[in-house]
């Protein structure tokens, strides 16, 4: 491989120019890079020479490849992290940020002690971090499951905060939805700022967006406004149409969670309209299936008996996939809307059910709701699984 003092410097400028140039026109580029003989050609040489790089250039090849959705392999990501790493503490938050967003498009991660030295790097800069920069990093950091530490929480929340006015409602939801999935606990004072932002806002966020908010809320112990729970209500069904079958599902099971119906018209639209896919309820996946079921038994809306059954029946071919909470969401629903299900759904719930580990809560929420139903075979079943859960819990 070549030495820095051997390359010339105007080489490694035309590299990175080249591909700062791609990343800007991602939307032209992205199609047919793989059999482009001009970009495998860029890439090759980039890959050798990728060690004599500087801080700015190697965050550009990282955001522009991510830019195109290019992935170039494990072997040149890993190499670009290991020529940033001496670079880290001189690197500017731009190529902090781009380099980190871009490891996180790929999902690929780049070690424990870069993203350590990343974390330090970025807090010696956040106050000249922009509004994007601060959603694009704890975005990155939460699709690679790394926590950065409360304290670097807090003071990105708090740096958000000073600069609210300037959020996109992307970056909003990108920012809500990190902090949620890292965890993340403050005072709600501390979102203040950012709250009021969103408000002023709420129009211009895409349906999934607004369910990406709601359910950011409810997992930050902050209390979802009235005008953003009753936004999605006032969309169109063409609007509505973008969130497809999981989408609108996961949008009724965050309305449970937070335990906010958002009325029984808008509950009747997405049923209806899922109800009217082929096969009906088709493609929601068992977590949606148990999602809206489990909302809809919340809010004592009964969707009526034909597109419960429809509900069932897909939720019975999908129920190899559940886990113990999407069982138990199940069973408890058709409890409280008082539906009895046919044989092949409870053989099938029942087959799943010896495979999986419930909790103590679950297994109450089982045999009460099996009792209900007359399905004797769960309510023996659950009722062993606690008599197993107790005497383990003595010993």
């Amino acid at each position: 491989m070549q030495q820095p003092d051997r390359v010339p410097k105007r080489k490694r400028q035309h590299l990175s120019a080249a591909f700062a140039w791609l990343g800007r026109g991602a939307n032209d580029s992205r199609a047919s890079l793989g059999s482009d003989p001009a970009f495998l050609k860029l890439l090759q040489r980039t890959s050798t020479l990728v060690s004599t790089f500087r801080s700015q250039a190697l965050s550009t090849v990282l955001w522009s490849l991510a830019r195109v959705d290019y992935s170039p392999g494990d072997e040149f990501l890993t190499s670009v992290i290991e020529a940033s790493m001496p670079q880290l503490q001189h690197a500017k938050p731009q190529e902090l940020v781009n380099s980190l967003w871009a490891c996180a498009r790929f999902q690929y991660q780049p070690g424990p002690a870069y993203l350590k030295a990343v974390a330090r790097a970025a807090e010696t800069h956040l106050e000249h971090f922009s509004s994007r920069d601060v959603a694009n990093f704890l975005w990155a950091c939460a699709r690679l499951e790394f926590h950065p530490g409360d304290g670097f929480l807090e003071a990105a929340v708090s740096r958000a905060g000073k600069i609210a006015y300037k959020f996109a409602s992307v970056d909003l939801a990108n920012l809500f939805w990190a902090l949620a999935q890292l965890s993340f606990r403050a005072d709600e004072e501390l979102f203040e700022t950012l709250l009021a932002q969103m408000e002023v806002q709420l129009q211009s966020f895409e349906p999934s967006k607004l369910t990406s908010l709601m359910w950011a809320c409810y997992k930050l112990e902050l209390q979802p406004s009235p005008s953003l729970l009753g936004t999605l209500p006032e969309k169109s069904d063409s609007v509505l149409t973008e969130l497809g079958p999981r989408g609108l599902s996961f949008m009724l099971w965050t309305y449970g969670l937070i335990g906010k119906s958002p009325g029984e018209p808008f509950l009747r639209r997405v049923l209806d309209k899922l109800g009217r896919s082929v096969p009906a309820f088709g493609y929601c996946g068992i977590q949606g299936l148990s999602g809206i079921l489990w909302a809809c038994a919340r809010f004592a809306f009964h969707p009526g008996d034909d597109h419960v059954r429809a509900l069932l029946e897909q939720s019975a071919a999908a129920l190899p996939e559940a886990n113990a909470a999407q069982a138990t969401r199940l069973l408890w629903a058709c409890a409280k809307l008082d539906h009895h299900p046919d044989d092949t759904f409870l053989q099938a719930w029942l087959a799943r059910a010896q495979q999986l580990d419930f909790g103590p809560e679950e297994i109450q929420l089982c045999i009460s709701s099996s009792k209900k139903l007359n399905f004797t075979d769960a309510q023996a079943l659950m009722t062993s699984m606690r008599q197993t859960h107790s005497e383990m819990s003595v010993a």
